[in-house]
């Protein structure tokens, strides 16, 4: 049995009281089918409460967001959404023998599983670009 090449991305962006206010809305407007996909996806106990919260959720953005994370593990790589937008999100991973590439796949994964959260989050990050890179389409 080889091993597999695995990788994970989230977009970065600069978490804010009112960025995470709007996710938070996200996260608490998730359908009891939606959070159960999740939880049999992820491999949690759906009737367990504490097998995994929408705290722990928010906690996984806030960590996969984050621009700090650059090092052996994570590095950040330029993305387009569907429209082109251009975004900067960290990226990590690497090869698996069907363990987790680096100890930031999982919170990724987790981060992005949503569509809903996935693509605010995005928009956050293209925000922070065209902000801060006045150039960036």
């Amino acid at each position: 049995m080889g091993a597999d090449f695995h990788y994970a991305t989230f977009p970065q962006f600069t978490m804010s009281d009112d960025r995470k206010a709007e996710l938070e809305r996200i996260i608490s407007g998730l359908t009891a089918e939606e959070t159960n996909e999740f939880c049999f996806t992820m491999g949690f106990d759906c009737d367990d409460e504490e097998s995994y919260s929408p705290t722990e959720l928010m906690e996984d953005i806030e960590y996969s967001c984050s621009a700090q994370l650059n090092s052996r593990e994570v590095s950040d790589i330029i993305m387009h959404d569907s429209l082109g937008c251009e975004y900067f999100a960290n990226i990590t991973g690497g090869m698996s023998y069907g363990d987790s590439a680096t100890e930031s796949v999982e919170p990724f994964n987790r981060a992005g599983y949503f569509d809903k959260i996935q693509n605010q989050c995005v928009r956050f990050a293209i925000e922070d670009c065209r902000r801060f890179f006045k150039n960036i389409p």
